[in-house]
């Protein structure tokens, strides 16, 4: 009989393996401190093999990307609801639940045990994994040892067993409610309003004073100079109460409010109520729930209970019943927001339309995106079901091609402006190459896995090498000691952190060294030469995927010094010929802010 053991601890796969002889194969899914000494301990094992998960995942990534997408959006047309589009998963974004991840994973493993009858061990410490497989394997036959230990938190068991999670939530909407209900404007029927409906975070406060959206920058700024009719109503998204007194304190040309003041106390118990209901209410799933035969009823269902009990779906909710007031309350020509086909969006979607048919929407696809992205694509069978704006603005031609062409989406949807998070203005002289290039900059972002994974690659590719200055470059929302306190480096001699701002980096860099981050873009645009660290991810991350002109990539830590070499001998003619070519490529995907990008927002 075929077996399988699904381990996070490594005193307890020490024993289960007791006693057990014969050939055996492992595969890490999991990057931290007790995955590392797993994987230590069978390394050491003369009878275990350990499977490549990176080779793995490269060569499936592809298909899967695409199965996951039409997977998810055939239970988006037959399941779609309210509370439906209120869940996260729903978007299929693998950054914004596990499912994606734990659907990779688990066919990951269903293909490993169907070719081979020796033993698997899976080390993960993702119980709903676990389950899953322990569900399938029954159905197969194959007996299954799960041994994966969950670690109960207070916070965990409030949600786990009690409806505390919405309470809570409902509990901070009041309390943001009763600071903001003053922002709220009376009823006007003098004219129609522009709404920008967008996210506030910490930075779009850095000045006293002033406003500055994360997202829509110039154009908030032009809207109020050009004496249109404009709002700004945004939701918290980190520290809102030190935002409050900067709010209080702007003064700015057009009105900031938070969508908190647009409801009532009728919406937050509607709201509240809502939650509830769907707390208590079983995961229903109609028709098959699989993909290519492989069931994957327990993942969906798991996924269902975790956002239903989380306190994000009241959040989430919310914005409906603020919606439809905002409609009620501003006669709305247009409302602009940011476009990630996210759950928040969907309900702003269905609150203003239940309320103001009239408006025109207006999703902004405001930054960069990979194939890693599969909430901007939709699945064959959900066009026509899932909650659209009338009008999607991008960033620049590259991405309106490519969405046009691989998304499903309705035809004439998109049209193509600018990148008004960016500074460049395109004037900018390409940077000169020096004789060597062993200024190495290395721009983190996406996650902590992300973070390890660079670190174990680097040092594996540079510790060794007196001859590179590398500096890595965080997050803001990440810190580096997060992944150095999980990742089994050596030592940290090879690299320094930086401690200045990303243009004093890249003024300081040769070359850049990024996963998934777009500052590998920006290097690019200052035609510095950029190279994509392919850490093997079960969907590709590259920013510029599809695009090699003025970008190399790298899979192994030894093919690094390599491709740096290879760079440095380039001839300088054929250098500013592919410099030429990089600038103009990301100058057709994040393209320069004009007067006639600015006015694209409002004629699309």
């Amino acid at each position: 009989m075929k077996t399988v053991i699904l381990c996070n601890r490594l005193s307890r796969l020490k024993v289960i393996l007791r006693g057990m002889t014969g050939p055996l194969r492992y595969i890490c899914l999991v990057e931290d401190r007790e995955g590392f000494l797993i994987r230590s301990y069978l390394r050491e094992r003369p009878d275990a093999q350990e499977l490549p998960r990176a080779q793995l995942f490269r060569e499936c990534s592809e298909n899967f990307r695409k199965r996951y997408i039409e997977f998810v959006g055939q239970l988006n047309a037959r399941d779609h609801s309210l509370h439906w589009w209120t869940m996260p998963f729903t978007n299929k974004n693998p950054l914004a639940t596990e499912l994606c991840r734990n659907t990779a994973h688990f066919l990951t493993v269903v293909d490993l045990l169907r070719s081979s009858p020796e033993p698997l061990i899976v080390i993960t410490d993702n119980p709903d994994l676990a389950a899953q497989v322990e569900v399938w394997a029954k159905s197969e036959g194959v007996r299954t040892i799960n041994a994966v230990k969950v670690q109960w938190t207070w916070k965990r068991a409030i949600k786990e067993f009690t409806p505390g999670g919405a309470f809570f939530a409902l509990l901070k909407t009041l309390w943001i409610w009763l600071k903001v209900r003053r922002y709220r404007p009376r009823k006007d029927d003098q004219g129609e309003y522009t709404v920008v409906a967008s996210l506030f975070h910490t930075q779009s406060f850095a000045q006293p004073g002033k406003y500055r959206d994360v997202y829509f920058g110039r154009l908030v700024d032009n809207l109020g100079k050009d004496g249109e009719k404009a709002v700004v109503v945004g939701l918290f998204q980190e520290r809102w109460r030190e935002q409050l007194p900067k709010l209080r304190a702007l003064r700015s040309g057009v009105p900031v409010i938070p969508v908190e003041a647009f409801l009532t106390l009728w919406d937050l118990l509607s709201c509240g109520l809502e939650a509830l209901k769907a707390y208590l209410s079983p995961a229903r799933i109609r028709g098959p729930v699989g993909i290519d035969g492989v069931d994957l009823r327990c993942l969906v269902s798991r996924a269902i209970r975790e956002a239903r009990r989380s306190g994000n779906f009241f959040m989430t909710l919310r914005v409906f019943y603020c919606a439809r007031r905002l409609a009620q309350t501003i006669p709305m020509a247009r409302c602009l927001y940011p476009y990630e086909n996210r759950a928040w969006e969907r309900m702003l979607i269905l609150g203003i339309r239940s309320a103001s048919p009239e408006t025109r929407l207006v999703g902004y696809q405001h930054a960069s995106v990979t194939l890693s992205h599969t909430n901007f694509i939709l699945g064959s069978e959900e066009v026509g079901v899932v909650p659209l704006p009338d009008a999607i603005v991008t960033t620049g031609p590259v991405v309106k091609e490519w969405l046009e062409r691989e998304g499903n989406y309705p035809a004439g949807l998109f049209k193509s402006a600018c990148a008004l998070r960016q500074s460049r203005d395109g004037q900018t002289q390409p940077r000169q190459r020096g004789q060597l290039m062993n200024k190495v900059l290395v721009a983190l972002a996406t996650s902590l896995e992300e973070y390890v994974g660079t670190l174990v690659f680097l040092e594996k590719a540079l510790a060794s090498s007196n001859g590179y200055d590398l500096r890595i470059r965080p997050h803001p929302t990440i810190p580096l000691q997060s992944a150095l306190e999980i990742a089994p480096l050596a030592s940290r001699d090879f690299y320094s952190p930086s401690a200045g701002s990303l243009a004093n980096d890249l003024q300081w860099a040769d070359v850049v060294l990024y996963a998934s981050s777009t500052v590998g873009m920006e290097a690019v645009s200052l035609g510095i030469p950029a190279i994509y660290l392919d850490l093997g991810s079960f969907l590709d991350t590259d920013p510029m995927f599809g695009w090699n002109e003025f970008k190399w990539s790298v899979r192994e830590p030894s093919e690094l010094i390599d491709t740096i070499k290879s760079i440095e001998a380039i001839p300088e003619s054929q250098f500013k010929e592919l410099q030429q070519k990089g600038r103009q490529y990301v100058a057709a995907y994040l393209s320069p802010v004009t007067s006639r990008g600015l006015s694209t927002f409002l004629e699309a």
